[in-house]
């Protein structure tokens, strides 16, 4: 099963950044496969390729000089390589599950759930419309548990089941009113669930409110909907695609998805009742608020199902992650120089004077389209007024001065503005001022820190799965 599968490289490659991070045993085996990236016999290539991926994490300071070879045909191949590895990285660093233990004993039951929220950073609450729930008591310990696993368990202890979600599956529709998970008496049906690390998986019964899809076949559809909640520190920002790799329904007819669900533009997403929400930084449209839920199609079999036995499918998310955007080396002679990230984000030293033990640096910064760094949105409203709002989870960007062992040089002064960029967008210019003290390791290099929205693969299985059937909507005969 190709999701297990991926499930468990996952797990191989988080080993193997941690035995990369004791030594380099693998260094010495992936600069021989690099090479054989360039070889004349196909086969070979294609063997060089597949076991630098199995290596994982030891091959990616082999893969990361490989990108600036003369042949070509390494740097394509190194290129492709090192982003399939460094997004397996991301999914890694960013599905790793908060770990907990939480116990109570003989605890109300509303100031259990108080303590929850509180420990957990979840938004929990008791259902208000349940008075009988004021006069439980909890006694529980759940032992290490993920998050997730220590929710589910606090639940089952207190007789609790989680209120069915709202209707709405717009990704970009404003979905802050349910982000709440309220906590009722009422017995409900477990909906099937998967766990991937901080990221529970949930697929839900499909309502009424469902939206429309080309259909590249004639047949009828069977929809869920897919819920992903992330833990509270991940930032999330959306749903960009789910794929489905196999489905079986419970007669055992092995299904197909007619096409992979793909965030909708968020200009044609936004209706006339809806204000149009975009990047300050770079003039482009943007969800108003990152979406939890999207509908999941799969092409139905002859015969009539009302379940599916197994779903196995990899969703992509759009995390919000801070790092080094862009690095400048050998600062004191860097003047003019302009450096392009691997992102795409650019910055150029205007300016590195010193004069005396001062030393000044001007700096402007143009982030890349997906770095997420916009430090404030315009929307326009229905009636056509600008506002201006701040960023939606968005995180501030820094620049930073390190010497050669990487020791930060705290500045006297910075000041950060914004500029109009004639070709669209903002240009963020830095003004820093160092006071260099004698003794002092001379300045190294200057590196500037901020957010990229990047793509993280989420592979699940889920079972026993209710679904809807929806049929193709009849054609319309033109009038005569």
């Amino acid at each position: 099963m190709r999701s297990v599968r991926a499930v468990l490289a996952l797990a191989a490659l988080a080993a193997s950044v941690s035995s990369s991070a004791a030594g380099k045993g693998g260094d010495a085996t992936a600069e021989r496969l690099v090479g054989q990236l360039g070889s004349k016999k196909y086969a070979e290539r294609e063997t060089a390729a597949r076991k630098l991926d199995t290596l994982g994490a030891r091959a990616l300071p082999a893969l990361r000089d490989a990108v600036r070879n003369a042949d070509l045909e390494v740097r394509r191949r190194a290129q492709q390589i090192l982003a399939r590895l460094e997004r397996r990285l991301d999914a890694v660093r960013f599905l790793a599950p908060t770990r907990l233990c939480l116990t109570w004993k003989g605890t109300p039951l509303p100031q259990a759930v108080r303590e929850l929220a509180a420990r957990t950073g979840l938004d929990v609450r008791l259902d208000g419309d349940d008075a009988g729930l004021a006069s439980r008591k909890l006694t529980l310990d759940t032992g290490d548990a993920t998050l997730w696993e220590a929710l589910d368990r606090f639940c089952r202890a207190a007789g609790l089941s989680e209120a069915p979600p709202g209707d709405s599956v717009n990704p970009t529709a404003d979905q802050a009113a349910d982000s709440a998970l309220v906590l009722t008496g009422a017995r409900t049906r477990r909906p099937p669930t998967h766990l991937a690390g901080s990221v529970r998986l949930r697929a839900l019964p499909a309502g009424a409110v469902i939206p429309s899809a080309r259909r590249p076949h004639p047949g009828p559809d069977l929809i869920f909907l897919l819920e992903a909640r992330p833990e509270p520190k991940v930032a999330w920002q959306g749903i960009s695609r789910v794929r489905v790799l196999r489905a079986v329904d419970e007669h055992g007819q092995s299904l197909v998805q007619p096409e992979p669900f793909l965030a909708v533009d968020p200009i044609s997403a936004v209706d006339e009742e809806r204000p149009l929400r975009w990047d300050a930084m770079w003039g482009t449209p943007v969800a108003a608020l990152p979406g939890r839920t999207v509908p999941v199609r799969v092409a139905a079999g002859k015969k009539a199902a009302a379940r599916l036995k197994e779903v196995e499918g990899v969703l992509t998310a759009r995390i919000l992650a801070a790092g080094p955007l862009v690095t400048v080396d050998n600062v004191l002679k860097a003047e003019g120089r302009t450096v392009i990230g691997p992102g795409g984000e650019m910055m150029k030293l205007t300016r590195a004077r010193r004069d005396g033990p001062t030393l000044t640096l001007h700096v402007e910064a143009r982030p890349s389209a997906s770095s997420g760094a916009a430090p404030f949105h315009v929307v326009r409203s229905p009636k056509g007024v600008l506002l201006m709002q701040g960023g939606v989870q968005t995180a501030k960007s820094s620049l930073d001065l390190l010497d050669a062992a990487g020791t930060p040089l705290k500045p006297v002064s910075r000041e950060r503005r914004l500029n109009p960029d004639p070709r669209g967008g903002l240009v963020l210019e830095f003004t820093l001022v160092y006071t260099l003290r004698p003794g002092q390791p001379p300045p190294s290099h200057l590196v500037w820190t901020g957010p990229r929205v990047l793509p993280v693969d989420i592979p699940f299985l889920l079972r026993d799965v209710p679904v809807m059937v929806q049929k193709p909507r009849a054609s319309i005969a033109p009038v005569p």
